[in-house]
């Protein structure tokens, strides 16, 4: 797979790029600021690295101080296969996240600093004929990829955070800070009764699980039958319960998930570890009303092969995708049912059940799942209870833990189903080590700056003739003045290098000392220093009252 990695990068060089709504889909970055980011080395090699801190880039970005991402099981997995050809050597993963937003462009109209925010896995202009019909995974303004027009057809699909050059190498957001395109349309505001924990899910796995039930047409009565029960396909099913389905059934071989999905989503199960296809689709054909399920969904993806043949072919190059599991699907589904993939599918399968489609009269629907247009159901069944996302979160990690998490989600050992990952607590572990370190440092020019002064002005005190000190000292004061605003930018500026808006109160407390006496300069430090708690309450960060401008309801989606 290196070598067709590298081929496809060759041919991706040779094509060039296609122009874009922001005429590139790279962030400017800092040329001195970093920060922890989770990168892809190689196949199966995955790294927690130091990268360039990402700025506003167009008027319509933000960025985000990201408290919360995840690893997705599924697509993140396949990049970590090394299947997925085009992936750059450092692109930062992850499309997963949520957040504070840090800095603002001067066209973002819904955001402020401060306010928190979940972000789609999928990047929209939200201008295009296909943003218009809320169609956002095909947005035509986000991807600059020749070479996906080249192996699809036609315009490529939406960008999508850390997915490689076939989806506009976008840095993702298993990162400490994310720069988000076209803010008003990709991001949502979280409301305040919903934790991070929760909110964060809205970025794929949630919105995502709907839009398979969506795609499946999932009615009251229905019986349905998930393959797959990684976190797409646990929340399709409560979904599908939710519509009012009489039965789910789901198919899995890993004893966490198949314990997972009956014992907290209540749905029936079929363990497949030790049987062949052919068995599954006799095991499932008893339990199943006769002519089959009203929908099936396939959950899994492309590298699951389930038979011999497959398993050769995919070897051997003869295919890239497996289509097993779909002739599973399409056996099972009754006529004129309905199958929903929301598996992720990347190239071409032989052996594909096309005619299943046609004289069963099957309805077949595929594709991404344009978050944008779910947001404010999915956060308002949040709100109400009806959803609970932190039911599948197996695991809580650091930044530097993922690595390791990558290779337990996708060998699938010791009960990994879904990682929630706190972003915010390394950042604040981190904070009062840099912050003494920065305050000693401005102290430390602060004192000296107030020595200097306090001697200019003996010496000046010293001298014999008013009438000709007048101008001297004017001039020296002048010089002063100019030296302390410099001194005082130096210090702001490396208070917001921290992030936090207590050092900025004591970095000006500290400037201020500059214009008295010694005495006085360290009777202000002492009192500075005996009541830390007072300066630090005077930093914290203000929460605007006003609502924002939320989209249109004619936007969102209506069940």
């Amino acid at each position: 797979m290196s070598l067709s990695n590298a081929a496809a990068k060759l041919a991706d060089d040779m094509m060039g790029k296609r122009e874009v709504a922001q005429h590139s889909t790279q962030p400017d970055v800092s040329g001195s600021r970093t920060m922890k980011a989770i990168v892809w080395k190689s196949a199966k090699q995955v790294a927690c690295e130091d990268k360039p801190l990402p700025r506003v880039t167009h008027p319509k970005d933000v960025v985000v101080k990201v408290t919360q991402c995840s690893v997705c099981s599924g697509s993140d997995s396949h990049l970590f296969s090394g299947e997925v050809v085009t992936m750059d050597e450092g692109l930062i993963l992850g499309h997963e996240a949520c957040g504070i937003v840090d800095q603002v462009g001067s066209e973002v109209s819904k955001f402020q600093q401060g306010d928190r925010v979940v972000i789609a896995f999928d990047i929209a202009c939200g201008e295009c004929a296909r943003c218009q019909k809320h169609e956002y995974t095909g947005c035509d303004r986000t991807n600059d990829s020749r070479l996906f027009e080249e192996m699809y057809g036609g315009p490529p699909a939406a960008a999508i955070f850390g997915y490689s050059r076939l989806m506009g190498n976008v840095p993702g957001s298993q990162a400490e800070y994310v720069r988000v395109p076209f803010a008003d349309v990709n991001c949502y505001k979280i409301p305040d009764d919903v934790p991070d924990e929760k909110a964060l899910f809205v970025s794929d796995v949630l919105a995502t699980a709907l839009h398979a039930v969506e795609m499946g047409c999932v009615r009251s009565g229905d019986t349905v039958a998930i393959w797959g029960l990684g976190p797409i396909g646990l929340y399709a099913a409560k979904w599908s319960q939710l519509k009012g389905a009489s039965r789910v059934i789901g198919i899995d071989l890993v004893p966490e998930r198949l314990h997972l999905a009956r014992a907290k989503f209540g749905i029936e199960v079929l363990d497949r570890s030790d049987l062949t296809s052919a068995q599954v689709v006799s095991k499932l054909r008893g339990l199943l009303p006769h002519g089959g399920v009203d929908v099936a969904i396939d959950a899994t993806g492309f590298r699951f092969a389930q038979t011999w043949t497959s398993t050769i072919e995919r070897a051997l190059g003869m295919e890239t995708d497996t289509p097993d599991i779909l002739v599973e699907c399409m056996r099972l589904v009754r006529k004129f049912g309905h199958v929903s993939i929301i598996a992720d599918y990347i190239g071409y399968a032989n052996n594909f059940p096309v005619g299943h489609i046609m004289m069963k009269h099957l309805t077949v629907r595929s594709g991404q799942c344009p978050v944008q247009k779910y947001f404010k159901y999915v956060m308002d069944a949040i709100q109400k209870g009806q959803i609970d996302p932190t039911w599948m979160v197996t695991h809580r990690l650091q930044l530097e833990d993922v690595p390791r998490a990558y290779e337990q989600l996708f060998y699938k050992k010791e009960g990994y189903i879904k990682v929630l990952i706190d972003v915010a607590d390394r950042q604040q572990q981190q904070q009062p080590q840099e912050q003494q370190g920065a305050m000693h440092a401005m102290e430390e020019k602060a004192q000296q700056m107030a020595q200097e002064m306090h001697a200019k002005t003996t010496s000046t005190a010293q001298r014999d003739a008013p009438a000709e000190q007048d101008r001297p000292q004017t001039h020296e004061q002048t010089e002063s003045q100019q030296q302390q605003q410099e001194e005082q930018r130096e210090v702001q500026e490396q208070t917001e290098k921290q992030q936090e808006p207590s050092l900025l109160t004591k970095a000006m407390q500290a400037m201020k000392m500059t214009s008295s006496s010694s005495s006085q300069q360290q009777e202000q430090q002492q009192q500075k220093t005996e009541h830390p708690q007072q300066q630090e309450h005077e930093g914290e960060r203000v929460r605007a009252d006003e609502p924002i401008q939320q989209q249109p309801r004619s936007a969102a989606y209506a069940p």
